[in-house]
């Protein structure tokens, strides 16, 4: 098994292993039966793609404009906003994930006037 590459269905998470031929391939996934391309390159997932769209909503928001939060700083709140959701498996709201940052970054607290 030491020739064997992995790699993660970027759909369900399951690991899969495969001979270093197969690469490049599309293959179902033996978890969830969804197609995935055998690569050891890291998939974009669902959360990614939430995060990405989150992290834009806030470059065009005009409360973030002359001081946009950090990706980072949108990482934490995202965390922090799962931490107080009661569904944690479905994404923060923009408004939930604004009252996250305005908990954790003083900067926040202000009004775009005053930053």
């Amino acid at each position: 098994m030491g020739d064997f590459l992995r790699c993660e269905c970027p759909h369900c998470g399951q690991p899969v292993e495969y001979p270093p031929t197969g690469a490049g391939q599309s293959v179902p996934c033996p978890g969830c039966q969804r197609s995935l391309v055998l690569t050891t390159t890291p998939q974009p997932t669902p959360e990614t793609g939430r995060f990405d769209l989150a992290c834009q909503e806030f470059a065009g928001d005009p409360e973030f404009v002359k001081h946009p939060p950090t990706r980072d700083q949108i990482g934490r709140a995202w965390a922090w906003a799962n931490f107080k959701n009661s569904h944690p498996a479905t994404a923060p709201t923009h408004a939930e994930l604004v009252d996250a940052l305005k908990k954790l970054y003083p900067e926040f607290k202000k009004r775009p006037a005053e930053r």
